[in-house]
Formats: C-alpha cells, structure tokens, sequence
C-alpha cells in the first residue's frame, strides 16, 4: 500500500463528514441571513444628494494639513534597540495654523 492510497482511501472515508459540517455550516448562516431579512433584503439604499451641511464639513476635513508618515520607516538605526527590533516610523510635525 502506497502513501497515495492511504491518503485516497481517508479522503474516501471523510467525505460524509466533510458534507456533513458542511451542510450544518450553510444552514446556521442561511438561518442566520433570514433574521437579517435574506433574501428580500435589498441591501442599503443609494441615495445621490449629500445634504450641504455634510458636504461643507467635508470640504473643511479635506483643506486640513495632512501629516507625512512613511510606513515601513527607512532602515537607518540609530540605537541598539532600533538595531535589534527596528525603527520606528517617525511623524512630521503638522503645522498648527496660520501665524499672525
């Protein structure tokens, strides 16, 4: 008996309990999907107007500065401990506001 025949002849052996579980895991998760409302569900709805309110506090995040990380850090140790487990990443400073 060769090890190819062994491993056919357990393959053979556990396809009814691969089909088993397998038939036990879909029905939790079409059980599941039914207390969600599946299949009438139809999903979330899409909508094409953003209220001004939003779109304005949107255009105010979007002008804010944006900090300049580098992942991964560059690979220039400075201290044993950077040597043994790495750098790490290090941030630009982000400028407050305008100066007066």
């Amino acid at each position: 008996i060769t090890y190819y025949d062994l491993k056919m002849s357990l393959d053979e052996k556990f396809v009814s309990v691969r089909t088993t579980v397998f038939n036990i895991v879909e029905g939790f998760f079409q059980k599941l999907a039914q207390f969600f409302g599946y299949p009438e569900n139809p999903g979330m709805p899409i909508t094409d107007k953003i209220s001004d309110n939003i779109y304005m506090r949107s255009e105010f995040l979007d002008e804010l500065p944006k900090r300049i990380t580098y992942f991964p850090p560059a690979q220039r140790p400075e201290t044993w401990f950077e040597v043994i487990f790495g750098p790490a990443p290090r941030v630009d400073v982000v400028p407050r506001g305008k100066e007066e």
